[in-house]
């Protein structure tokens, strides 16, 4: 498996798995917490799934695209 293969089944399964999650935690109350914003990827992704949901991101030091930052109360 080439490794572009590689990137593109882990980058797949990583969706896959956020999407159920997604589905499980819609049924609930309250914040959803991310702890490693990382680059902001997984919240993006969380924020396109759960719109109207509060989500507060954790991380050591702030390294998100500027598309993908939480707003300063949710950091």
């Amino acid at each position: 498996m080439s490794r572009l293969d590689s990137f593109i089944r882990r980058m797949t399964a990583q969706r896959d798995i956020l999407d159920h999650v997604c589905a499980e935690v819609a049924k609930m109350e309250g914040p959803v917490l991310e702890l490693g914003l990382g680059n902001g990827r997984t919240f993006h992704h969380l924020r396109e799934r759960l719109p109207g949901r509060r989500i507060v991101a954790f991380d050591r030091a702030l390294a998100a695209h500027a598309s993908s930052i939480p707003e300063a109360e949710n950091l």
